[in-house]
């Protein structure tokens, strides 16, 4: 038997998230929800999907009697992705508004060149941290087999 858990997570909260044995769907799990499953002795592969998102693809081999715990859930923090989402056009806009107040020469050129030294460094750090982060943290679901 196979059980699965989804964690409770603010990502994909209202969203059941599609679960496939072998590229069949055997069913869906809300937030917070455990299932179970029977499957056939042998190996098997599984994979979790939302929308046109996907799980790492997980291969594992179910023996008599024996049960086999998964934990499925998302890589993604949304409150960070939403306050680096917003961060952006509000210090532009405060670089803008800062200009106005102080009446400094060349005080927007310097903050909007501050911003885009500041852009460009995100950028690399973000694609240095996909080159060496795990596997199972370059997909938007996570299915790991907890036993």
């Amino acid at each position: 038997m196979i059980i699965v858990s989804r964690t409770s997570q603010l990502s994909n909260k209202f969203v059941p998230l599609s679960l496939y044995i072998d590229g069949v769907k055997v069913g869906s799990l809300s937030d917070g929800e455990r299932s179970e499953f029977r499957i056939a002795p042998g190996l098997h592969t599984m994979q979790a999907k939302v929308n046109i998102s996907a799980s790492n693809e997980v291969q594992f081999e179910v023996k008599e009697n024996k049960n086999i715990e998964f934990e499925l859930g998302s890589n993604i923090n949304v409150m960070k992705n939403v306050l680096l989402a917003i961060s952006h056009p509000l210090l532009l806009f405060a670089l803008f508004m800062l200009d106005k107040i102080i009446k400094w020469d060349f005080f927007l050129v310097f903050g909007l060149l501050t911003f885009l030294i500041y852009e460009a460094w995100l950028y690399f750090e973000r694609r240095r941290k996909a080159r060496v982060a795990p596997e199972i943290e370059k997909y938007y679901l996570y299915l790991t087999q907890v036993n």
